[in-house]
């Protein structure tokens, strides 16, 4: 059996994936944002209305790299899909993080033109969203693996006693590799 429940390799994936998926909805963001009439708005209205453009981006980002990674990494326990997920949230958060206090030491953000009490909250409400989404990916990824591999109903060994009918533990029963 794994010795470890994530997969580097799997998380590579997730950030790529998700970096693909995220460059494509900006593109496509900045394609409507004329059409869809945000040059006409107000600056706080259109920062509003994009900061939400922005976080649905980022959640369908993070569910798909996570369930991506979860899928790479071949996990089949839910638990496992979902710290791929959690994995891959703090791997991209640590580096938008970093980017954020780069970018505002290096005087590329202006801050003074925003109330910082409600742009911390709006950080706070954008990245509760991705971890949501990103365990959510990462749940789905470990279930479609175990079907992949013929595990209709995956169950925790521990809690479940009837060897006949686990199949996750029929499945490590039959290769002594594992």
């Amino acid at each position: 059996m794994r010795s470890h429940r994530t997969s580097f390799g799997g998380i590579g994936v997730g950030i790529v994936v998700t970096a693909a998926i995220a460059f494509v909805l900006t593109m496509l963001g900045v394609a409507l944002y004329e059409p869809l009439g945000l040059g006409e708005l107000t600056r706080e209205s259109r920062t509003g209305s994009l900061a939400l453009l922005g976080a649905i981006g980022l959640a369908i980002s993070l569910f798909v790299g996570a369930r991506f990674a979860a899928a790479d990494g071949r996990a089949i326990v839910p638990r496992d899909g979902g710290l791929h997920g959690f994995v891959l949230w703090a791997a991209l958060s640590s580096i938008g993080g970093l980017w954020g206090i780069g970018a505002y030491t290096f005087d590329y953000l202006d801050l003074s033109l925003i109330d910082l009490g409600t742009l911390a909250w709006g950080v706070l409400g954008i990245e509760l969203i991705a971890l949501l989404a990103a365990l959510f990916g990462g749940l789905r990824g470990a279930r479609a693996e175990a079907r992949a591999i013929g595990l209709v109903d995956v169950r925790p060994s521990e809690g479940y006693d009837d060897e006949e009918l686990d199949p996750e533990r029929r499945f490590y029963a039959d290769d002594p590799a594992r």
